[in-house]
């Protein structure tokens, strides 16, 4: 992310491939925070909901005459959390607390929020609205198991939340998913942490009514489970280190990353 002075008044917006090709590009007014115009008007309006819950005087501050340039460094069809890391970026710049841009704008539990700041693995919850994560320390012979495999398809992260609170005993539901997280925190073997990822994917696929991915590729060695928004993006693979990658390669999956190939300073 850059930002730099430039002779309007009003801060202009604009968005890049990884490539360095814009692929999107919008004006704001910096008090008021409203959209002017913009390549993407669905697009814009959300930056609109983003900006216009800061506080005014640090978009005034900070935003008037201001050219904001913010460049992904990964395919954006990966669905990598960019739009948290997007709402975590702006609140550094802004210098305010993320999440109630984040409530304003996108929407969501504020887990993709947590891992925009974190430095590896946490447990995140919000009790009563307020978010809070704790570092987790896994061992290495369960890094070595644990693969990220991107499946080529979008999921809808707003359709993935509806569908969760259209279901009943939901919150009997989160006690016990707390519980399984915390469970599988304290494995420190592969079979525990397996068995423990087990449970999760079946209560998961269970309260859901959706078929485990399991189901789909039931010869593969190891346990499966959907992430993001329970079937879009990137899903977890957790199996032999010498089969998993070769497996899902095989199958046409491009990329497939070992957990320890996309963690930063762990």
């Amino acid at each position: 992310m850059h930002l730099r002075p430039h002779q309007g008044e009003h801060l202009i917006w604009t968005s890049l491939e990884a490539d360095g090709s814009p692929w999107f590009q919008a004006t704001f007014h910096p008090g008021t925070g409203l959209l002017m115009e913009s390549t993407d008007r669905e697009v814009g309006l959300s930056l609109e909901k983003l900006l216009r819950a800061a506080p005014e005087e640090a978009r005034r501050s900070i935003l008037k005459s201001q050219h904001l340039r913010i460049q992904a460094d990964f395919n954006r069809d990966w669905g990598l959390g960019s739009s948290a890391t997007l709402v975590w970026l702006v609140a550094s710049l802004l210098k305010t607390s993320p999440y109630p841009l984040l409530d304003a704008s996108f929407g969501g539990s504020g887990y993709d929020l947590a891992c925009a700041a974190a430095a590896g693995p946490i447990v995140y919850q919000r009790n009563q609205g307020k978010p809070s994560s704790t570092p987790v320390a896994l061992p290495e012979d369960i890094l070595d198991h644990l693969f990220f495999v991107y499946s080529g398809k979008k999921q809808n992260s707003r359709e993935g939340i509806k569908l969760y609170r259209s279901k009943k005993d939901s919150h009997t539901f989160a006690q016990d998913m707390h519980q399984l997280s915390i469970e599988l925190t304290k494995a420190r073997t592969v079979d525990a942490f397996s068995a423990c990822l087990q449970a999760i994917e079946e209560k998961v696929s269970g309260h859901l009514m959706l078929n485990s991915l399991k189901d789909f590729y039931p010869d593969y060695p190891g346990i499966l489970k959907p992430m993001g928004a329970w079937g879009g993006d990137f899903f977890l693979a957790f199996g032999p280190p010498e089969k998993t990658r070769s497996y899902f390669e095989s199958k046409g999956f491009f990329p497939v990353w070992q957990a320890n190939e996309v963690m930063l300073n762990y």
